[in-house]
């Protein structure tokens, strides 16, 4: 019986560990489908192979995220500097939603190892 529970319960701690996907891959390169982070309605993610993230991208993208007044927080997720972007609410607006998205992602087709992640 102790056998049993115990491998139900192993079952149960690998099923939790898998529950969460990772982003998917889309057809454009710099679009990711999934957040890594339920709470955000969009993230950018600024990786970094050795020198530090884009820091001019990275600016680019805080100066536009206040010019639009959207509430975003920043997490550090590696020692280079490597960072997520989350934005907490995008606008009700299919048409403002779309802008957006489409406003930075011009901005991060001008930086490197720079992707946005959305839901």
């Amino acid at each position: 019986m102790k056998i049993i529970q115990h491998a139900l319960f192993s079952l149960f701690v690998v099923g939790t560990c898998y529950a969460q996907q990772l982003p998917l891959a889309t057809k454009d390169p710099l679009i990711y489908k999934g957040c890594v982070d339920s709470a955000c309605a969009l993230e950018i993610s600024f990786a970094s192979i050795g020198s530090g993230i884009d820091g001019t991208c990275y600016v680019k993208i805080e100066h536009y995220l206040q010019k639009k007044q959207l509430k975003y927080t920043a997490k550090s997720i590696g020692r280079e500097g490597e960072t997520r972007l989350c934005i907490l609410q995008m606008p009700q607006s299919k048409k403002h939603k779309h802008q957006i998205i489409k406003d930075l992602r011009k901005i991060l087709s001008q930086g490197q190892w720079v992707s946005m992640n959305v839901p």
